[in-house]
């Protein structure tokens, strides 16, 4: 796919910032199935003063919120340090969320899909449970790769989408929150979700869940 406006998050500690690359003409990431070889053919060395500005790429509690000021087709990476990975991320429903492994850690590749103010929010964590080395042994294997994206999805931004229901059954309130329908009876047996009197979830409930980071589980 060739670029012309990449923006890349370096998630690295210590030094955490953030690249702003411009092309022109357009140019094509070197990258395999799964994996990012190397960002562009191009001479780092060369493109310094595409480095626009510098900041964290999330906050001391490991919170990432981004703002940017793109157009369709744009491409936005969060690149990690080694043993994180990101949960909890909620993004434009337009866009598209991908993921890649460097040689050390995972590369989240967004792709954006309408123009205007994109933003996304999610959580940095450490990668407990070893996702990233099963990744690198799994390049190949597409379901898996889509499984590690549903893990770092737990939603999209849906307000004033007329496709999404008010009110949802369990089927469609696990969709929703990108889970299976047996996390959502437990949740609403604990009370952790709501539920109508006919066993239904309203959406304005499943988005406050969504809301709170610090209680979902890997």
């Amino acid at each position: 796919m060739l670029v012309s406006h990449h923006i890349v998050y370096l998630d690295v500690a210590g030094a955490a910032r953030r690249l702003d690359l411009s092309f022109d003409p357009p140019m094509e990431p070197k990258s395999t199935i799964g994996k990012i070889d190397s960002m562009y053919d191009i001479d780092w060395a060369t493109t310094k003063s595409r480095i626009r500005c510098c900041r964290d790429v999330a906050n001391a509690n490991g919170v990432v919120h981004v703002v940017e000021d793109l157009e369709r087709g744009d491409v936005v990476s969060i690149i990690l340090r080694p043993n994180h990975r990101l949960q909890n991320v909620v993004i434009q429903k337009q866009d598209r969320l991908q993921v890649y492994a460097t040689k050390s850690s995972f590369h989240y590749w967004i792709t954006v899909g309408s123009s205007g103010a994109w933003e996304l929010t999610g959580r940095i964590v450490k990668d407990t449970d070893g996702m990233f080395a099963k990744f690198k042994a799994n390049l190949h294997d597409v379901p898996f790769r889509s499984y590690l994206v549903s893990m770092a999805l737990v939603g999209h931004a849906n307000t004033g989408d007329p496709q999404v229901p008010n009110v949802m059954t369990t089927k469609e309130a696990a969709r929703y929150l990108c889970v299976s329908t047996s996390k959502v009876y437990k949740l609403a047996a604990s009370g952790e979700l709501k539920r109508t009197r006919q066993k239904r979830f309203r959406r304005t409930d499943l988005d406050t869940y969504l809301a709170r980071p610090a209680k979902r589980s890997p």
